[in-house]
């Protein structure tokens, strides 16, 4: 699996990937991936992938109340300014709700088809593209009016970041 050879970096060799052990048994709720770069600087330098694009870390301690940005390629939702035309990367950004030990709730937004999967990021930068992702868009639930954002298991993601690291 490679990225698209004919972009600006050119094509981007994966090494390694490590998916939920549970995904096969809920899809839904498991449905991330790590995945493991073999980057060479295009330029003959030591940068890395990360100087060049950003990146996102994770947290697991975010609560209630927390500033967020989610970003997707929706069909259908009520992001700012977005064509929903699910070819063009949209914003949404406000404020989410822990409830309980396993979802996150935004009101008032509509994700669409698209922007299912897509993170809800901490602290995000523009600047720099860096912030902390602690959840994913799962789906939206018209009858409250809500998006859903489902958190990962901790333990899971350690474990799937530990195999990366020793690849």
């Amino acid at each position: 699996m490679t990225m698209d050879p004919n972009g600006p970096l050119g094509d981007i060799p994966v090494v390694a990937t490590a998916i939920p052990p549970n995904f096969l048994k809920d899809r839904v709720k498991y449905d991330y991936a790590l995945i493991k770069f073999e980057f060479n600087d295009p330029n003959g330098g030591d940068a890395t992938l990360q100087d060049y694009t950003g990146a996102l870390g994770w947290r697991f301690d975010i609560g209630t109340g927390e500033p967020t940005s989610v970003y997707g390629y929706p069909s259908f939702s009520n992001f700012k300014d977005c064509p929903n035309d699910n070819k063009h990367l949209c914003k949404w950004q406000g404020i989410t709700e822990k409830f309980g030990n396993y979802f996150y709730v935004i009101k008032n937004m509509i994700a669409g088809r698209g922007a299912s999967g897509g993170p809800l990021i901490s602290q995000y930068d523009t600047e720099t593209n860096l912030g902390y992702v602690y959840a994913l868009v799962r789906g939206y639930f018209d009858s409250c009016n809500v998006t859903i954002g489902s958190n990962w298991d901790e333990f899971i993601f350690s474990n799937l970041l530990l195999n990366l690291t020793t690849v």
